[in-house]
């Protein structure tokens, strides 16, 4: 990752350094065509100089000129050559000094051409360094840019037309393998974006579609509990004196059964709406799990003998937990009704108590039914989802009681989920972090005057 940045900064550094080191070598360059160019013009007035003390006489303005271009004089040998000129002509020796200049001059007409072709090898070595800085300096410039255009522009203008098409409803998303820079990351990040609203959107047609459905079974479940109601009603107040207790009996129980139908469903709506708004409060205190298991059981013996379902329960082994009762007997309600709905005739649905390797107590309810997929798993516990089996195809419900048990286990710090096998049963479970073993106080001196009685 980070290639392109990387990129960018090796081109950077090396045709900075590139530069660096050509500008250097001008430098150098520049120094010494100086050098040489100042030798030449030395060489040049010291030519003034002996020229004059040649064909003139002997002044002492001449002198001081001579002796001043005497102490920066270089090599040695042009300053021991120099330096019999100025013997000479302090001595004021004519013949001497135009032997000496004669000789000097032949020397410094060799030392003129070193130099001159020295400072032409300098400025030729100057210009070729000129051009390759400029030629560098636009080589490393066109490189980052080919980096940006086509690692970064290009591939930008590409993504920017996919999201175009995102937001006019013609995205359509053919898998390739990006590449592996910043470019790349910010193409795989819109694309899983992209999937992510695409599939939230399928969600919310499934979740509308699950609405419409919900509001079907809502309207048959109260349509069809208030029409028992009434037809039982209009026949007792029709014909009250005609029908035996034993019938005013049956009817009033369908009525009354079917007025808790439509309490139940109220209840289910009321408790979702709670949940939404986050209004759930929770009444705690500390119960025993066997007094929990066994009342829920008690209330579903009557529903669980009429599916012919036997119950079975593992004792919870005298512990206790800090819970709202009434919230978590509706879970246990609702995944042990559920259990029985959709288990086989003469089946057995099991409570297991056991701690989990958390050391959370964990409520189980086990049935032998045809088992959950795993496709139907991922969203059993979502609002208005329902499953169906082959053998129980319409199960009537509104949808609500799985997302309102998990709510409420939620509400507990608890975490609720289902282990299933399809054709083997499913194992529905929840589980309770703040429990604790029941204290048993056993008093011996009543023990003991029960034996001294004995």
């Amino acid at each position: 990752m980070n290639k392109i940045r990387s990129k960018i900064l090796f081109f950077s550094i090396l045709g900075s350094g590139l530069c660096s080191l050509i500008f250097f070598q001008i430098y150098r360059t520049y120094n010494a065509l100086e050098k040489d160019r100042t030798k030449y013009l030395q060489a040049e007035r010291i030519s003034y100089v002996l020229l004059a003390a040649r064909s003139s006489p002997f002044y002492k303005s001449i002198q001081s000129e001579l002796l001043l271009e005497k102490s920066t004089l270089t090599p040695e040998y042009r300053n021991e050559a120099y330096q019999k000129i100025v013997n000479a002509y302090l001595k004021q020796r004519r013949g001497t000094l135009r032997r000496s200049i004669s000789s000097f001059n032949k020397q410094e007409a060799m030392y003129k051409d070193y130099l001159s072709t020295n400072i032409m090898v300098y400025k030729s070595r100057l210009l070729s360094l000129t051009i390759g800085l400029i030629l560098s300096f636009f080589i490393t410039l066109y490189l980052m840019l080919f980096i940006v255009l086509y690692t970064t522009l290009k591939p930008l203008r590409k993504l920017s037309r996919r999201m175009v098409d995102f937001l006019n409803n013609r995205y359509s998303y053919k898998f390739r393998v990006p590449p592996s820079n910043e470019v790349g990351q910010l193409e795989v990040n819109f694309h899983s974006l992209a999937q992510r609203v695409i599939n939230n959107f399928e969600e919310l047609k499934a979740l509308d579609s699950a609405k419409s459905d919900f509001l079907n079974i809502a309207s048959h479940e109260l349509r069809t509990p208030l029409t028992s109601i009434k037809g039982s009603l209009n026949i007792l107040n029709l014909s009250i004196e005609k029908i035996n207790t034993d019938k005013i009996k049956q009817l009033m129980g369908i009525a009354e059964a079917e007025a808790d139908r439509l309490i139940r469903l109220i209840n289910d709506l009321l408790d979702l709406a709670k949940i939404e708004a986050g209004h759930m409060v929770l009444n705690k205190k500390w119960i025993r799990v066997d007094d929990l298991i066994e009342k829920t059981l008690f209330s579903l013996d009557g529903f669980a003998q009429s599916s012919n379902i036997n119950l079975a329960y593992t004792s919870g082994q005298a512990k206790m937990v800090e819970i709202d009762q009434d919230k978590v007997q509706q879970v246990i309600t609702n995944l042990a009704s559920n259990a029985i709905k959709y288990s086989p005739k003469e089946g057995t649905v099991k409570i297991v108590v056991s701690i989990d390797n958390h050391n959370h107590l964990k409520i189980s309810v086990i049935d032998e039914g045809e088992g959950i997929s795993p496709d139907e798993q991922k969203n059993i516990f979502e609002k208005f989802r329902q499953v169906s089996g082959k053998n129980k195809p319409i199960v009537k419900g509104t949808g609500l009681g799985l997302a309102i048990a998990k709510a409420v286990v939620e509400e507990h710090s608890g975490i609720i989920g289902v282990q299933s096998v399809v054709n083997e049963g499913s194992a529905f479970y929840f589980t309770l972090p703040h429990w604790r073993q029941e204290n048993i106080t056993i008093d011996f001196r009543k023990n003991q005057q029960g034996s001294k009685a004995a």
